[in-house]
């Protein structure tokens, strides 16, 4: 109803620390030293992120659970299979350590984008619980293995271009000397 109420605020705050981030991920990148550390401490920092959004949007309430996927998916990308059945061993442990301090009252999720004021039982925890971390290993192991197909299709076509080449130069080759 209205941008600039107070309810709001944590979620301008969290963009505002995205941002932030992301600038200065983005002028540090070329001055990093070890990239795979770098992936991983951004790997780190987005699984913090989708946390605070999910806690910010209302925990067993939050529509924005997938994005857990979508960082499953970048460490896919960005490192290997097994990284990728690490990040999203991280996001299970995260997740469900989120989902049971709600459960049990230790925190109260903020609710800005749900709003919904009921109290869920164990079974609704329980189901969202294993539906995520499911999803987050299928992910995973998906992703991975799409990359790893990738990877070697990479690999082909590297050797395919070195045996077109190889038989460029013979095909030149003989052409030459065919008037001898």
């Amino acid at each position: 109803e209205d941008l600039f109420s107070s309810q709001l605020q944590p979620l301008y705050i969290f963009s505002c620390i995205l941002f932030v981030f992301t600038i200065i991920a983005a002028w540090s990148i070329e001055r990093a030293r070890h990239l795979i550390r770098f992936a991983q401490g951004q790997l780190l920092f987005d699984i913090v992120a989708v946390t605070t959004l999910v806690y910010l949007s209302g925990g067993v309430d939050s529509q924005f659970s997938f994005f857990y996927a979508l960082v499953v998916i970048s460490s896919t990308i960005l490192l290997k299979r097994r990284d990728s059945l690490l990040t999203a061993s991280a996001c299970s442990l995260v997740y469900g350590v989120l989902l049971d301090l709600q459960f049990f009252g230790w925190i109260s999720p903020l609710q800005i984008v749900t709003g919904t004021e009921h109290a869920p039982d164990s079974a609704t925890y329980f189901f969202h619980i294993l539906i995520n971390i499911t999803g987050f290993y299928l992910v995973a192991f998906l992703a991975g293995s799409l990359s790893q197909e990738l990877h070697r299709s990479s690999r082909r076509v590297i050797e395919q271009e070195k045996h077109l080449q190889f038989l460029s130069t013979l095909h030149q080759s003989i052409v030459q000397s065919l008037p001898s």
